[in-house]
């Protein structure tokens, strides 16, 4: 009985090994996921920006505005 018993105890360490590293290895993987595709809370506020592209007199080749804007310009 003892012989039996400790294959028993033998197999079930083994098994508790196998179950513990595969439980690291998806929570590694559940917090990678989770850090990839973390978002930034909350809205930022744009408005200090806004007023810096206002105040810019820069102006933009009309090509390059044609290329980089979803609307139609002429």
């Amino acid at each position: 009985m003892t012989i039996l018993s400790d294959y028993q105890k033998y197999q079930v360490q083994k098994q508790q090994i196998v179950d513990e590293r595969t439980k690291r290895y998806k929570d590694r993987q559940f917090n990678q996921i989770k850090t990839r595709t973390q978002t930034q809370s909350g809205i930022p506020n744009m408005t200090e920006q806004l007023k810096k592209v206002r105040e810019n007199k820069t102006t933009l080749n009309r090509d390059f505005c044609r290329l980089t804007s979803s609307g139609l310009n002429v």
